[in-house]
Order: C-alpha cells, then structure tokens, then sequence
C-alpha cells in the first residue's frame, strides 16, 4: 500500500490500481466538496434572512402591544442581537430545553457566556444544568 497525500485527501493506493484514475476520483470529490461548501454558504444567508425577519417581525409586535409591550421591547432592545433569535424562541416556548437553560444563565449573568459557565451560585434551581465549561467535570 501506498499513501498518496495529493490534494489535500490522504488516500491509501493499491499497486495494481491506475494512479491517475484516483487522482481524478480526488479532484472530483473536491470539485464535489467546493459546490457543497457553496449550498452551505447559501443556505446560512437564508437562514440569516429568515431570523433578521423574525426579529423584525416581534418588535413590530411589541410596538403595537400596550405599554407590558414597550417595557418588554426596552428589554429587548438590551439583549446583544447574538442572542436576540433564541430569546423570541424561548419566549413563544419554541427553543428546546437545554437551549433555554442555556439563555436563561446567560441572561442571568449579564449576557456573559464566560460568566454563565463559571457560575457559583448553587441555589440556583437551573444550577445542575448550566452551560459549563469543556475543562469542567
């Protein structure tokens, strides 16, 4: 067996197979894998669109609600945008379990990832089930 490294795709080759068979079979899985990277690219602006809608969408909502809807839209206009989708989510009870723990903590602690994962306070009833760090146990 050989090992062929060319075009970034390790592949080991058989001494009885055509080199340059597989070195086409590499260039179109790659051709393959730039049109997939492409359909990925796409489908993120979609979805980018989609939620920028969403978030639209809500304050509309909010502006044309009384005065509990301009006092949650004052809120919400403090909520860093990066997490301004999941709240909507959370708060139509559309954002799966972990997810809206994992907002609530983050809310909790200023809007800090760092700090929701360091948490201390242990009388907290979510306490268990906090984001953490990858080094916690």
């Amino acid at each position: 067996m050989i090992l062929n490294r060319s075009y970034g795709v390790n592949v080991y080759i058989d001494k009885g197979r055509n080199l340059e068979g597989l070195k086409t079979e590499i260039r179109a899985m790659n051709e393959k894998l730039k049109i997939d990277k492409n359909e990925m690219a796409k489908i993120r602006e979609i979805k980018k669109a989609e939620r920028k809608s969403c978030i639209e969408s809500y304050v509309a909502e909010l502006e044309r609600s009384g005065k509990k809807g301009l006092e949650l839209l004052r809120f919400f206009k403090n909520i860093p945008s990066t997490y301004k989708y999941n709240w909507i989510l959370a708060r139509r009870g559309k954002l799966s379990k972990t997810k809206a723990v994992k907002l609530h903590c983050i809310e909790c602690s200023g809007w800090s990832l760092r700090e929701a994962s360091e948490c201390v306070v242990n009388t907290c009833a979510l306490y268990n089930h906090r984001p953490r760090s990858r080094n916690e146990d």
